[in-house]
């Protein structure tokens, strides 16, 4: 069994995404970065082998999930199916699940059994992808996988009707980072709960939860609207310089300060950029609305879902208002 420590060491690299460490040779096969176990690495091998796995499905995730729903070596028939959106055509699911991969946290369960969970959870969605693997062997492959909406795990499942969470709705800073935050705590501790990190007995929970024809449209309904605020402020010129301004500094090391940064934002600035680079870099919007005179840009990089950057942009101008990384996990 692996150390406290080595699970800590891998729950962190999943955590923060440290894609280098991954392999970037292609695995034509599976579709999927090449990940060679060396012992030098630490923890044992058969844990470690299911998150780097499930990592590298996340990041071809991004770039396109129905590649990762054509692998055959990775995902089961049954599991793929999950990812096939009634309605809408491939490029427009590609899109969606694309926001919803480069948001998502990664949190592992069951890992000593010959089936372990591996719970994707998008908390600017609030929504799980919810996947049982097939350990046994060398490889890894997901057996079966549902939609499940974010309170799906809690001890009494709320009703989940409304077309966006709480914080789409309540715009204002406060709120908004509040919200996030209590998003993304809340089902990780119910998934750890549910699934429990070191078990070696099979998830019988897993085949107990059932992913409705509803839980699906609403999935829908929400990565919509997420993805069409994306492109009505892709739209708006002057904001979007101002956007990437901002993001293109955060990608430096020490981060200089643009010069499109109103004052209003340089303390939260000052903030954001003194925060570890993987928690920074790489920022792409996955939610964005207006209100007022400013645009609520949510916005994640290609590592954990866990940081989240929450930028106020001023509409029809370059220059950026206000800012803030969440930790949506802090206190967990």
């Amino acid at each position: 069994m692996p150390s406290e420590m080595n699970r800590r060491d891998l729950m962190l690299a999943a955590a923060l995404g440290f894609a280098g460490a991954f392999g970037a040779t292609g695995d034509a096969r599976a579709g999927l970065p090449k990940y060679v176990y060396d012992p030098k690495d630490g923890g044992d091998p058969y844990v470690v082998r299911t998150g780097i796995t499930a990592f590298q499905l996340k990041l071809v995730g991004i770039g396109g999930i129905s590649r990762a729903a054509a692998m055959g070596g990775v995902m089961a028939p049954e599991a793929a199916a999950s990812l096939r959106l009634n309605g809408l055509p491939s490029n427009q699911g590609d899109t969606l699940w694309g926001q919803f991969f480069r948001g998502a946290q990664i949190l592992l369960g069951h890992l000593e059994s010959d089936t372990p969970v591996v719970g994707y959870y998008n908390p600017i969605l609030d929504y799980w992808w919810l996947t049982l693997w097939d350990a046994r062997g060398k490889t890894r492959r997901i057996v079966a996988a549902k939609i499940l909406p974010g309170g799906a795990l809690a001890a009494v499942r709320p009703a989940a009707t409304a077309p966006k969470p709480d914080w789409m709705r309540r715009l204002g800073l406060r709120t908004v980072i509040e919200e996030l935050r209590v998003s993304g705590v809340a089902p990780g501790q119910q998934f750890s709960r549910a699934f429990p990190m070191d078990s070696a007995a099979p998830p019988k929970l897993f085949d107990r939860l059932v992913s409705t024809a509803a839980d699906r449209d609403l999935f829908v309904s929400r990565g919509l609207s997420a993805t069409g605020g994306v492109s009505a402020f892709a739209d708006d010129g002057p904001a979007l310089a101002g956007y990437a301004d901002l993001t293109g500094a955060l990608n430096m090391p020490n981060a200089p300060a643009p010069a499109t940064l109103a004052a209003t934002a340089t303390r939260g600035y000052a903030e954001v950029a003194s925060a570890p680079l993987p928690t920074r870099e790489k920022m792409r919007p996955l939610a964005a609305f207006s209100s007022g005179d400013a645009w609520y840009v949510i916005s994640a990089g290609p590592g954990s879902g866990r940081f989240i950057l929450l930028s106020m942009i001023a509409r029809r101008a370059r220059s950026a208002v206000q800012l803030a990384l969440i930790d949506t996990q802090a206190g967990a």
